[in-house]
């Protein structure tokens, strides 16, 4: 009887006294991150709330928070987004902070071609511009780049707004509606 009491109270305790899942170094990153995307709509202090509810229903398997479920190998395979808003639900603002988040991309595509661009403005022929003159053409470049596909896409978008609603005319009382 007393054995099966300690077990027990073992249990009970590491229920109680599960550590987080998340390292505390890894936390305070998060938190970092968590305060740079903080916006009006999702302050910073909700998504603190947020990710410490996050964390105590990861450490007692709540919520579906569980080996079995959120991250079974299906759920591991799913993408960041929908993960999110599959088992993300009950924390909105860490649903979308995760979701903006995973939205990012991770390319080094626009710095390759500013470099590509920045090299083809200082060549050999003005190789005697300065780096703050070369700063400036490349900004205007990209600008210039910029404003030829906004009007690009300008005219091709047709714009829906509600003066481009066209009303039936008003009929007069005692006038009957013409057939067309």
């Amino acid at each position: 009887m007393k054995l099966l009491q300690t077990q027990v109270q073992h249990k009970q305790n590491d229920l109680f006294n599960r550590t987080s899942p998340i390292s505390s170094a890894s936390i305070s990153k998060i938190k970092e991150v968590l305060r740079t995307i903080a916006t009006p709509e999702h302050p910073y202090a909700s998504l603190i709330a947020d990710l410490a509810d996050f964390q105590e229903a990861l450490a007692s398997e709540l919520e579906d928070l569980n080996e079995e479920v959120a991250f079974s190998a299906r759920a591991r395979a799913m993408a960041t987004y929908k993960w999110a808003s599959q088992f993300l639900v009950k924390w909105p603002d860490l649903c979308w902070a995760v979701m903006r988040i995973s939205g990012l991309g991770c390319s080094a595509s626009g710095c390759e071609h500013s470099w590509s661009v920045e090299a083809w403005i200082q060549n050999k022929k003005r190789n005697r511009l300065s780096q703050s003159n070369v700063d400036r053409l490349l900004r205007a470049h990209t600008n210039l780049t910029l404003l030829s596909q906004t009007e690009d896409w300008e005219s091709k978008v047709l714009p829906w707004d509600i003066e481009m609603i066209i009303d039936d005319p008003e009929i007069p009382e005692g006038e009957e509606e013409p057939e067309y």
